[in-house]
């Protein structure tokens, strides 16, 4: 979840100048995560690059916070990059709140989300994830 600079942060790892706490994730971030949530709780802020964002390693509570948040959530800025070709209207992500949308949410949950569904494509998310940090680790 992306915050603004004047909103009070939970606590988390220091950070190094410029590259802030991007190589501390390393080549497995969930392990990674999983050892910060250990020092710094289960509610931490981490910098990545300019972005400042709150990681929650609870699943109940990370669940919680998008419930209750939500319209906040949902009614963010739309990037140019994303509103140029109109990915806005179709994009999740990007969508106001809206019956489509609540829709849209619930069949998220209901099948892309379910425990079947993400067991069954385990190994495909992680090779992404793989590919995804292989690609940052050679741009370094």
């Amino acid at each position: 979840m992306a915050t603004k600079a004047n909103h009070k942060l939970p606590s988390g790892p220091s950070r190094v100048p410029i590259i802030s706490n991007l190589l501390e994730l390393g080549e497995k971030p969930q392990n990674s995560l999983a050892k910060l949530a250990k020092i710094h709780g289960p509610i931490m802020s981490l910098k990545l690059g300019q972005i400042t964002i709150v990681v929650m390693s609870l699943a109940q509570m990370a669940k919680e916070v998008l419930l209750t948040n939500d319209q906040f959530l949902s009614n963010q800025t739309i990037p140019q990059s994303v509103s140029v070709l109109n990915h806005e209207q179709y994009n999740l992500a990007f969508m106001p709140i809206s019956p489509l949308w609540r829709e849209l949410i619930k069949i998220c949950n209901t099948q892309l989300f379910a425990h079947k569904s993400l067991d069954a494509n385990q190994d495909v998310r992680r090779k992404i994830v793989q590919q995804l940090v292989s690609n940052i680790h050679q741009s370094r």
